[in-house]
């Protein structure tokens, strides 16, 4: 494990019931109307960035690293945004467009 190696502590955090709620429910009812549900997009939303951000604030964590091929870039008007992935091949900026709704 990196933070092992690396010298720095680790947490693993218990987010079940989140993930429950929003990406297991939602899935199984999009699936029974007939869509196709997308489980990564509201993962990523809901339990990687809301959830893990929440438990981070509580830790007193600085960081946290999710491990995402995207690319954060400055644009003109000072904003950061999310761009694709320097690797085209590997990118998965399109599973992080729900960030700007948790921050």
């Amino acid at each position: 494990m990196a933070a092992v190696q690396h010298g720095f502590p680790h947490f693993i955090l218990d987010i079940r019931e989140e993930f429950g709620d929003f990406v297991v429910n939602d899935f199984v009812e999009e699936y029974l109307a007939g869509r196709t549900p997308n489980p990564c997009v509201l993962c990523n939303t809901h339990i990687k960035w809301r959830a893990l951000l929440k438990r981070a604030d509580a830790l007193g964590c600085e960081f946290i690293a999710t491990g995402h091929y995207a690319k954060i870039r400055q644009h003109d008007n000072g904003r950061y945004v999310i761009s694709k992935a320097v690797d085209h091949t590997k990118d998965q900026s399109y599973v992080l467009w729900g960030c700007n709704k948790t921050f």
